[in-house]
């Protein structure tokens, strides 16, 4: 089927789409304090992501909730 079209897999399976959202994960870490989380979230921002994967987990779930 593709071989007719001459589309590449990826349009022929996402036609409308050209781009792709792309988030970080590369930060986050439960070891990271929440000033330093704070400051790779602002250098990320910088870079052009709109989006972050952070970890959660820690043992006091309202540190949790303040990192977040």
């Amino acid at each position: 089927m593709l071989k007719v079209t001459g589309l590449p897999l990826w349009k022929y399976l996402r036609p409308v789409k050209d781009k792709v959202k792309a988030y970080n994960t590369d930060g986050g870490w439960l070891q990271t304090t929440t000033r330093e989380l704070l400051s790779d979230m602002g250098k990320l921002v910088e870079r052009g992501f709109h989006a972050m994967k952070m970890k959660l987990g820690l043992p006091d779930p309202r540190e949790d909730y303040e990192r977040v």
